[in-house]
């Protein structure tokens, strides 16, 4: 995946889940969960990303993500 602007995902709801993806070549994005609880990012691959995830809200899951 490679994103153009600032964020390459911008989840804004609950309850997702977001589970081996590769995301690459993003040197200007990152990956953000900016508004929502309970969300999983999981087992993903952030290679030359700029800020790799950056999460708000409560309850969200970030584990075993290579960046």
């Amino acid at each position: 995946c490679r994103g153009d602007g600032a964020e390459v995902v911008s989840n804004k709801s609950s309850y997702n889940t977001y589970k081996f993806n590769t995301f690459l070549n993003n040197s200007s994005s990152t990956f953000c969960l900016r508004s929502g609880d309970n969300n999983t990012v999981y087992g993903n691959y952030f290679i030359n990303m700029k800020d790799g995830v950056r999460a708000y809200g409560e309850g969200n899951i970030i584990a075993n993500n290579y960046f």
